[in-house]
């Protein structure tokens, strides 16, 4: 079982955060960290996932945003 995460800033290799920078957020390194900011402080996943909603297009289907949601529910698990 996967372990819960305390700090998604934390929590995310230099690749990932890359990977995550690129595919998920157009090259914004600003918005994905004021994003992260943002999530890490929410009280619950229902909270974090509104707040990723805002922020993004939340395409489901693409594998890289799977990643990103799947580290967010182990935020909050």
């Amino acid at each position: 079982q996967l372990k819960p995460i305390k700090d998604l800033k934390q929590a995310i290799s230099i690749n990932d955060k890359i990977m995550f920078i690129k595919e998920i957020f157009a090259n914004d390194v600003d918005k994905y960290n004021a994003t992260l900011t943002d999530i890490n402080s929410c009280q619950n996943l229902d909270e974090a996932l509104e707040i990723l909603e805002q922020k993004l297009v939340i395409n489901s289907e693409n594998p890289v945003m799977q990643q990103m949601l799947e580290l967010i529910y182990r935020r909050y698990m």
